[in-house]
């Protein structure tokens, strides 16, 4: 488990759903099946985990954790409006909107910055298959890395409703906490 609590403080970082979206027929759709993530951080070992990227464009999008033989440890969603954690091991959610994060996180964070690292679109041409960001925080150098497996574009995908209702809400301090994290 403390393993992924560097993943989840870039999940965080980098952004998740308090409606749900679904993909209709028109929309546009991107969905990775096996992306891996990697946050490296001054003075520790690098951190992967693998995640399912989903994304129906200008609407909203999903991280799911599934560390190990594919099973789901937690999500990220995120729509323009915030950012929803699920951890499906303590069975907590919490529900932020993007305002609040700054004093949290001490960054500004935006549903754009999660839609292109769910969608790649930032990636460059000529068969690149990974993105990297960097950044400051508390003076320690972070940096996520994304690496892509197959990216599966206009598929006519759909978002599956989160599914909260056997979950506690809480705030997310609370649920930073209780996964041993200190912000």
């Amino acid at each position: 488990m403390k393993r992924l609590i560097p993943i989840i403080i870039a999940l965080c970082a980098l952004a998740s759903c308090s409606t749900v979206k679904h993909a209709g027929k028109a929309r546009h759709t991107t969905e990775v099946k096996q992306a891996t993530v990697t946050v490296r951080a001054d003075g520790m070992e690098p951190v992967s985990t693998r995640c399912k990227l989903q994304a129906v464009h200008d609407s909203a999008s999903v991280w799911s954790i599934r560390p190990l033989l594919n099973v789901e440890a937690g999500q990220m969603r995120a729509d323009k409006e915030g950012v929803t954690l699920i951890d499906r091991i303590h069975r907590l959610y919490t529900t932020v909107r993007y305002k609040e994060l700054p004093p949290l996180l001490r960054m500004v964070l935006k549903y754009k910055t999660i839609e292109d690292y769910t969608t790649g679109r930032k990636l460059g041409r000529g068969g690149q298959q990974q993105l990297t960001r960097s950044f400051k925080k508390d003076g320690q150098q972070i940096s996520v890395t994304v690496d892509y497996g197959k990216i599966d574009r206009d598929n006519g995908m759909r978002l599956q409703e989160a599914k909260t209702q056997n979950y506690k809400q809480t705030d997310l301090q609370t649920l930073l906490r209780k996964l041993g994290i200190k912000l």
